[in-house]
């Protein structure tokens, strides 16, 4: 298990963490003092959908729908995205 996800969950047992997305996790975040959740990178995310044979619309697409814009409660992950164009 990644170690960030190790402390993440000491940290926060409610945590929620996005199954196959491990090598995007790129950190944690607390907002306004309340626990820790996990902060994943959008870029990394959308290469990692590629990988498995989307193209980079569909990624994005499946991204958009699947992982953003779902609400997965109070512990639900921050998404950080890298490029700015």
């Amino acid at each position: 298990m990644n170690s960030v996800i190790e402390v993440l969950i000491e940290k926060n047992p409610e945590a929620v963490i996005l199954v196959g997305f491990d090598d995007c996790l790129i950190g944690t975040t607390c907002i306004c003092g309340k626990a820790p959740v996990a902060v994943y990178s959008t870029n990394m995310i959308i290469e990692k959908l590629q990988e498995r044979d989307l193209d980079e619309e569909d990624a994005w697409t499946h991204y958009y729908h699947e992982i953003e814009m779902v609400d997965l409660g109070k512990h639900s992950p921050q998404m950080l995205n890298l490029d700015i164009t």
